[in-house]
């Protein structure tokens, strides 16, 4: 039974009263009056009482909520909204239905601005916390479309005892919460969510999980099974969402080709468009594998490909280097400014896929190379320093190159990261070898979650227009 602790009238303040209640051997709590200082790194409320930090899910910093408990450490708190008691400024109603069920996003109750803002701040304090360093100038924040923006999605399926559930994990859960529409993704893909939920209760085949990819010609399905699914079944699936401008594709357990739903292996492609400014005024396609990696949000990539040359100020007769280069993303855009860029990256099919497109481009000065990335010694193709280069890996960052930038001392470096932590390790790195971030800026690549890209350009003192 839950033990409602209600500290007396006269002393009744946010965060000095109050005290955890405890009721026997019950782990629920609640603290009626909790004061929000500020914002964790991954969009919670933080404050303080009884000495310990407390982080609360759904807060927003100068608002007061009543807060339910859901575990104590030795050293912090966490808890979830359980009421707003005095709103902050900042917050807004969340356009989804499934907020706060669904893990998805997590700032929907926030104004974009705010999400701007706080996005912002969470990479600059990492930066100053852990590695001191503060750029020089902040870049505004590179923004798209706040909702209707998300044009790769990944959703799970379980199917048990006859019921299907088809969406993205609960929050602070490995269950599934069922979806039948999404606000976050472009339109054409959710408007799929309703067929394919109806051929998955119909037919219930043993599917683990299905990908949704936006394309400009179409929009692609991959369906990934555990049990091979008759022909018949998937032809149902191809008919119905035949109308909707898609095209399925199926893919086996451990099994890394894809087939259509006649049953014969295939090698799709999907495509996608860049834009490159004057004085080219060009239109570059690029062409992917339904199972490559592209960025996730059409119109902030567009920004962040135009940002990323008009840092590195790219001229006619230097070399680039472009590191995790995926299908020519920012090679191939760059290579219309430079003399030479090279283009590395360590999956083999994309490297053709790269090639493929400098070709159908006609980008006759950019070369691709499949290569370990985490290995600078294939890297100098030219014999001399690199100009600059661009930096895109993963999540986990580019540790090893940026140990090691003395073997390829480029004048400048763009650094595109999806991590803070990475991207603050790598700062660091990159410092200790006498560069300085001279700009930084965070690019909403997803809004209405905690997540974001950052692009940082870091100057050598050799490059004397920096």
């Amino acid at each position: 039974m839950a033990n409602f602790y209600k500290p007396p009238k006269k002393t009744r303040q946010p965060n000095k009263a109050n005290t955890l209640a405890h009721s026997g051997h019950s782990k629920l709590h609640i603290i009626d009056r909790i004061l929000i200082d500020r914002l964790s790194d991954d969009g919670r409320g933080i404050s303080t009482i009884n000495g310990k930090t407390i982080f609360i899910e759904g807060a927003l910093p100068n608002e007061t909520v009543a807060t339910k408990i859901v575990s104590e450490k030795s050293r912090f708190i966490e808890g979830i909204v359980e009421e707003i008691v005095t709103p902050a400024s900042t917050r807004t109603e969340a356009e989804c239905q499934y907020y706060g069920l669904c893990g998805g996003c997590h700032v929907q109750h926030m104004i974009t601005e705010e999400q701007h803002h706080f996005k912002q701040q969470a990479i600059l304090q990492q930066l100053k916390r852990w590695a001191n360093i503060e750029p020089e100038t902040i870049l505004p924040t590179i923004v798209g479309d706040h909702y209707r923006y998300r044009q790769r999605v990944r959703l799970g399926v379980v199917i048990k005892s006859g019921k299907v559930t088809l969406g993205f994990r609960q929050k602070n859960s490995k269950l599934l919460i069922d979806i039948d529409q999404c606000p976050v993704m472009r339109e054409s893909l959710s408007c799929l969510l309703h067929p394919i939920s109806g051929w998955l209760k119909q037919y219930q085949p043993d599917v683990s999980h299905i990908e949704l990819i936006y394309s400009e010609e179409k929009v692609g399905v991959v369906v990934r099974h555990t049990r091979p699914i008759g022909l018949t079944i998937r032809g149902h699936l191809q008919s119905d969402l035949k109308p909707l401008n898609a095209q399925c594709w199926f893919q086996g357990k451990k099994q890394a080709d894809l087939q259509r739903a006649n049953g014969s292996y295939t090698d799709p492609r999907l495509s996608y468009s860049v834009m490159v400014n004057s004085p080219h005024n060009r239109i570059l396609q690029l062409s992917y594998h339904p199972q490559d990696f592209i960025q996730g949000n059409a119109k902030v990539n567009q920004q962040m490909i135009l940002q990323a040359i008009d840092l590195l100020k790219p001229q006619c007769d230097e070399h680039f280097l472009d590191l995790f280069c995926g299908v020519g993303n920012f090679s191939l855009p760059l290579s219309l400014y430079a003399k030479e860029v090279t283009g590395i990256e360590g999956v083999k099919g994309m490297v053709s896929r790269a090639a493929t497109n400098a070709e159908m481009n006609e980008c006759n000065n950019v070369c691709f190379l499949h290569a370990d990335l985490s290995s600078v010694d294939r890297f100098n193709q030219h014999g001399q320093p690199y100009d600059g280069i661009i930096l895109d890996p993963p999540r986990g960052g580019a540790k090893a190159i940026c140990e090691n930038i003395n073997k390829l001392m480029p004048k400048r470096i763009v650094y595109v990261s999806c991590d803070s932590t990475t991207f603050t390790r790598d700062a660091q790195l990159l410092c200790n070898h006498n560069y300085k971030l001279k700009t930084m800026g965070v690019m909403d690549m997803f809004p209405q979650t905690s997540h974001s890209e950052i692009m940082g350009l870091f100057v050598h003192p050799s490059w004397s227009t920096a």
